[in-house]
């Protein structure tokens, strides 16, 4: 068997979110750093296409798959996101022993993101993946989109971005369910990121059209990060359960639920 007859058609999205995370780091080096958000978020788009996919078309034969998803997760919402953060609110000084505070809180910020978010997907596959409606601490996806919108539409500052960012690379690792977002309302959050990637992509840089979509994107990441949190202080129990016409899991084995059927969460 050659290693062509183990990829399936969602693979296809799943190596198109790999390249885009890369290319989002080559334009990160070329100080292009709005088309990198784009690339980012188009990656995010990929992510929940190879999970539609999947689901819809998997046939339970082993695939590379399984394995290619965690690997282009962590270079496209982990990899990416950090050096983003990083080149743009770390300032180099001529003496790097004089390093400024905020610059210390920015390298170990965006130095957890990416060991935690490692972590995290290790996690994911050593544990068989996630719980049927729910998933372990925040998907690598809502928080490598959180801290790109947060940078796209400005930041708060060095030292609150940095916080903000340190505190998604914490919820990564943390116990915390978080509930997996699929039908209408996976559409509709995906039509709201493809949407500010649009209007990155295309309108005025600072026009208020581009803010707005911004914004709104920014927001529903805000409340996918936030959820977990409020389920557990407001006790609220997470489905335990999958619902059979979400997904083919009945003809799915273990190992592509844990990576392929989960998207685009993982």
């Amino acid at each position: 068997m050659t290693i062509f007859k183990l990829l399936r058609l969602a693979d296809a999205f799943t190596v198109a979110n790999a390249a885009l995370g890369f290319l989002a780091i080559t334009y990160i080096s070329d100080g292009k750093y709005a088309l990198a958000e784009v690339l980012i978020m188009l990656a995010v788009v990929a992510d929940g296409l190879d999970g539609i996919v999947a689901r819809r078309f998997g046939k339970g034969s082993p695939t590379l798959g399984d394995f290619l998803d965690i690997m282009a997760d962590y270079l496209s919402f982990c990899v990416a996101p950090s050096i983003l953060f990083y080149q743009l609110y770390y300032t180099v000084g001529a003496q790097p022993l004089l390093t400024r505070v905020e610059d210390l809180v920015v390298g170990a910020a965006a130095g957890l993101f990416v060991g935690f978010g490692l972590l995290r997907l290790a996690r994911h596959v050593a544990l068989g993946g996630a719980a049927p409606g729910r998933f372990t601490g925040l998907p690598t996806t809502g928080a490598g989109l959180f801290a790109t919108l947060l940078i796209a539409v400005g930041g708060l500052g060095d030292i609150l971005t940095a916080l903000i960012v340190l505190s998604l690379a914490l919820l990564m690792v943390t116990e915390i369910p978080y509930p997996k977002v699929r039908g209408k309302l996976a559409t509709a959050a995906g039509a709201v990121v493809l949407a500010a990637a649009m209007g990155l992509a295309f309108l005025p840089e600072g026009s208020p059209a581009l803010r707005a979509l911004l914004l709104v994107a920014l927001g529903s990441a805000s409340a996918y990060a936030a959820s977990g949190v409020m389920f557990v202080l407001l006790r609220v129990p997470l489905a335990t359960s999958a619902h059979a016409p979400e997904s083919a899991e009945s003809a799915t084995p273990p190992a592509a639920e844990a990576t392929q059927e989960v998207d685009p969460d993982a």
